[in-house]
C-alpha cells in the first residue's frame, strides 16, 4: 500500500474515510489460532464453566426411561373377500409410511391414549415442570386453577412431548417410543400408544365401510324409484302405442304382420289350386269320350266308382258285339246300361264343378280380404315408426337405470359383509418391554455438550471482543486501515506474570526489542530523508514525548547533530523529559524574547541538543504566533547547523495548530498510534482537524504493543531469558 499520496489525489480527497478494519489474511486460520492464543484464559475459564455446569444439570436431570413398540406398516392388499374393500391400503411411496408417523402423534390417537390410561390424573403429566417450579417458587407465576378439561390438555401436550415416532431407514416399519421417569409406564404408554394406532387404522376403515353402507343404503331406494319410472314409461309407451312385446325381440304388431301374411299366401295357394281343378274340369268337359281319366283327374270316390261300372259295363258290351254281333238285343242292353252310367258320371262331375266354381270364389274373396288386412296393417306399421325410436329411448334409461340399480344393490351386500371385517393395515410386531437401564440423563454427553457449549461461548466472547475493541494490535493492521506507512512498533513496559527469572526476562525482551525498533524508526526516517521531524499523537498519554526523546537519543548516539525541540505547551513533554525546563524556550525564542543561545542546552554524554518549551507567558500565545509567523523561514535559520531536528508537538486532540503549522512549514510528522486505543476513526478526525495533509505525513509507530505483536518478540525473549 502507498503510504504517500500525491497533490492531486489530496486535493480530492485529502482525508479519505479508513477503511474497514480486517487483519490481513482474516480467512487463514492461523489469525483465529492467534486470537484464541491470546484470549486463551477467557476461553478456558468459559470451557470450564460450561463443564462445571453439564455436571451439574447431569445432576439435577431426572433418569429417564424409553421403552418403544416395533410395528410394521404392511403395503399389501389383504383381500380376504373378493370384493374390493371400501378404504384402500397404504401404498408403496414413503409419503404413505410418513403420513402414518403423523397419524400416530396426531391428537386423536395421545387424546385417546390420555383418556384410557388417566394420564389426567398423573402427577408425572399434569404437574408444573422444573420451569413452572422455579417461577412459582420465584412468586413470577401462580398455580392455575385445575380442571379436567385442564388436566387432559396438559396430559396431551406431556404426552406428545414423550412420544417419539420414527421410521426405520426405507424400511415399513416405525419404531414408537415413550420416554418417562418409570421403566414400567414407559412400556406401558408406548405400547397402549401402538394400540390405539392399530385400533385407530380398524375404527378408520370400518367408519369408511358404515359410511359407505349408509349411503348406498339411501341410494337404493332412490335408484329403485328411478327404475320403477323409467320400467313404467316403458309400458305405458307400449301400452299406449300398442307396442307389446310377445317373446323374442318381436313386437305383437310384428307378430300380426306375419301371420297375416302367411294367412295371404295360404289363400292365394287355395285360389291357385281352386283355378287349377277348375280348368282340370273343363278340360275333361270337352274330352267326355275319354272318361278313364276322370277317376284319376278329379280323384272322387264317386266317379271312381261309377268310372269301374262304365268300365265293366263297355267290357261286357264289346264281348256281346264279338259273340252275337251288333244287333244282338243283348248288346243293346248292355250298352243301354253302359249310357246310363256315363250319364251318372256326367252328372258327378257336373255337380263337382259346381263346387269347384263355389270353392274359387271363397278363396278369392278370403285372398282379397286378407290382402286388405295386410295392406292396413302395413300402414300402421309405418306410423308407428318414430314411436319406436322413442319406445327404444325408454328402453336404454329403463335399463341404464337397471344396471345401475343391480350395481348398487351388489355393492350394498359386499359393504355389508366387509362392515363386520375388523383388520388393520398394520401390525404390533414387538411389543414394548420395560427398559433396564436409564436413556438418560448420560453424564459424558452433558460434560460433553456443556464443555462445547462452553468453548463456543468463549470463542464467540473472544471474536466479539476482538471486533469491537479500539484501536489496532499489530502495525499491519494500522497501515491497511489509516493507509499510512507503519514506521515500527514500540512494546509496552511491564505487566510480565509469572516468576521472578519470567519478568526479568520479558523486561530484558522489551528492552532490546524497543532499541530494535527504534534503530528501524531511525534508519526509515533517514531513507525519507526526514531531517526535520514533528513527533505528535492523536491523544495525551499515548507516548509521543517518550519517542520524540527517544528518536533524538538514537540520532545522537549515531554521531549526529540533533536538536530536540519541545513545542507542546499543554503537559510534560520532552523538555520535562530531559529535566531542563527553564524561563525561557521555544516559545520565547519564536516571541523574539530570547536569543537561540539562550535558550540552547547543549547535550552531554551521547545526549541531544534541546530547546525547552519557554515561558508560561509566551506559551500561551505560541499557537497563534505559529500560525501567523514565517514559521517556515523561523524553522530553515533554526535548523541550520543540525543533522536533525525533532519537535515535541501537543496532541492533536487539543487542537493540532503546532503540528499543522509545522507539516505546513515543510516539517514531517511521524504520528504516534497508542494500541489498542486509538482508532481508525480517531486519526482521521484529528488530521482533519488539524488540516494536516497526508503528504506531510512520514508515516506512524504503533506505540504500547502487545510483546508478542512486535516483530522477533519471540526470539528476542528466548535470548534475553538465555542471558
Amino acid at each position: 500500500m502507498k503510504p504517500f499520496r500525491d497533490a492531486a489525489e489530496f486535493l480530492d480527497d485529502p482525508f479519505p474515510a479508513a477503511a474497514p478494519r480486517l487483519p490481513a489474511g482474516w480467512l487463514d486460520l492461523r489469525v483465529y489460532l492467534a486470537l484464541v492464543r491470546r484470549r486463551a484464559p477467557v476461553v478456558v475459564a468459559t470451557t470450564l464453566v460450561g463443564v462445571a455446569l453439564g455436571f451439574g444439570a447431569y445432576l439435577l436431570s431426572p433418569e429417564r426411561y424409553a421403552a418403544s413398540a416395533i410395528l410394521l406398516v404392511d403395503p399389501r392388499q389383504q383381500n380376504v373377500l373378493s370384493s374390493e374393500s371400501v378404504l384402500s391400503g397404504f401404498g408403496q411411496d414413503a409419503a404413505a409410511v410418513e403420513s402414518q408417523v403423523e397419524l400416530i402423534t396426531s391428537t386423536a390417537v395421545l387424546g385417546r391414549v390420555v383418556a384410557e390410561e388417566g394420564l389426567a390424573s398423573d402427577p408425572d403429566f399434569v404437574s408444573a415442570g422444573l420451569r413452572g417450579r422455579v417461577m412459582q417458587a420465584l412468586g413470577l407465576s401462580a398455580p392455575e386453577a385445575s380442571s379436567p378439561e385442564r388436566d387432559a390438555q396438559i396430559a396431551l401436550s406431556a404426552l406428545a412431548r414423550s412420544l417419539w415416532v420414527q421410521r426405520r431407514g426405507l424400511t415399513y416399519i416405525l419404531e414408537v417410543g415413550v420416554t418417562t421417569g418409570d421403566p414400567q409406564k414407559s412400556a406401558r404408554l408406548a405400547n397402549a400408544v401402538a394400540e390405539t394406532y392399530l385400533g385407530e387404522l380398524v375404527g378408520a376403515r370400518v367408519d369408511a365401510t358404515r359410511t359407505a353402507n349408509d349411503f348406498l343404503a339411501d341410494r337404493i331406494d332412490d335408484l329403485r324409484a328411478r327404475l320403477e319410472i323409467s320400467e313404467q314409461a316403458v309400458a305405458d309407451f307400449r301400452s299406449s302405442n300398442e307396442i307389446l312385446d310377445v317373446g323374442q325381440g318381436d313386437t305383437l304388431l310384428d307378430r300380426r304382420v306375419a301371420q297375416l301374411g302367411a294367412d295371404l299366401a295360404a289363400a292365394r295357394a287355395r285360389v291357385i289350386e281352386a283355378q287349377a281343378r277348375r280348368d282340370q274340369l273343363a278340360l275333361v268337359g270337352e274330352r267326355l269320350g275319354d272318361l278313364g281319366s276322370l277317376g284319376e283327374a278329379l280323384q272322387s270316390p264317386v266317379v271312381a266308382e261309377l268310372r269301374v261300372e262304365y268300365a265293366e259295363l263297355e267290357r261286357n258290351a264289346a264281348e256281346l258285339e264279338l259273340v252275337y254281333g251288333p244287333d244282338h238285343p243283348a248288346l243293346r242292353q248292355a250298352q243301354a246300361r253302359a249310357d246310363r252310367a256315363e250319364a251318372l258320371i256326367r252328372s258327378e262331375i257336373g255337380r263337382i264343378s259346381a263346387g269347384v266354381e263355389n270353392e274359387l270364389e271363397t278363396a278369392l274373396r278370403r285372398e282379397a280380404s286378407l290382402q286388405r288386412d295386410f295392406e292396413d296393417l302395413q300402414g300402421r306399421y309405418r306410423d308407428i315408426g318414430s314411436a319406436s325410436v322413442r319406445l327404444r329411448e325408454l328402453e336404454r334409461e329403463a335399463e341404464a337405470n337397471r344396471a345401475v340399480y343391480e350395481q348398487a344393490l351388489l355393492r350394498l351386500r359386499e359393504t355389508g359383509e366387509q362392515e363386520d371385517l375388523r383388520i388393520a393395515d398394520a401390525r404390533l410386531v414387538s411389543p414394548a418391554l420395560p427398559p433396564l437401564r436409564k436413556s438418560a440423563p448420560k453424564g459424558s454427553v452433558m460434560l460433553a455438550a456443556g464443555g462445547v457449549v462452553g468453548l463456543f461461548a468463549g470463542l464467540a466472547f473472544a471474536l466479539f471482543a476482538e471486533a469491537t475493541r479500539r484501536g489496532f494490535r499489530t502495525p499491519d493492521e494500522a497501515e491497511a486501515a489509516l493507509g499510512l506507512a507503519a514506521l515500527g512498533a514500540l512494546p509496552r513496559s511491564g505487566g510480565a506474570r509469572g516468576g521472578r527469572n519470567r519478568r526479568r526476562g520479558a523486561e530484558a525482551a522489551s528492552d532490546e526489542i524497543t532499541r530494535a525498533a527504534l534503530r528501524g524508526i531511525r534508519a526509515r526516517l533517514r531513507e525519507a530523508g526526514a531531517t526535520r521531524v514533528v513527533v505528535t499523537s492523536v491523544s495525551p498519554g499515548e507516548g509521543k514525548s517518550t519517542l520524540a526523546l527517544a528518536l533524538a537519543r538514537a540520532f545522537a548516539v549515531k554521531g549526529r547533530r540533533t536538536l530536540a525541540i519541545d513545542a507542546d505547551g499543554e503537559g510534560a513533554g520532552l523538555g520535562t523529559a530531559l529535566g531542563i525546563a527553564g524561563e525561557n524556550g521555544f516559545a520565547d525564542l519564536m516571541r523574539g524574547r530570547a536569543t537561540l543561545g539562550e535558550v540552547l542546552v547543549r547535550g552531554r554524554d551521547g545526549e541531544p541538543a534541546a530547546i525547552p518549551a519557554g515561558s508560561p507567558e509566551a506559551l500561551a500565545t505560541l499557537a497563534d504566533l505559529m500560525e501567523d509567523a514565517d514559521l517556515g523561514g523561523f524553522v530553515e535559520r533554526l535548523a541550520t547547523g543540525w543533522d536533525q531536528v525533532v519537535f515535541d508537538a501537543p496532541p492533536l486532540c487539543a487542537g493540532g495548530v503546532e503540528a499543522g503549522a509545522l507539516a505546513r512549514a515543510g516539517v514531517k510528522v511521524l504520528l504516534v498510534v497508542e494500541a489498542e486505543r486509538t482508532g481508525a476513526d480517531d486519526v482521521e478526525q484529528a488530521l482533519r482537524r488539524a488540516s494536516i495533509p497526508r503528504s506531510a505525513i512520514v508515516g506512524f509507530v504503533l506505540a504500547k504493543a502487545a510483546p508478542e505483536t512486535v516483530p522477533a518478540y519471540a526470539g528476542s525473549a528466548r535470548r534475553a531469558r538465555a542471558a
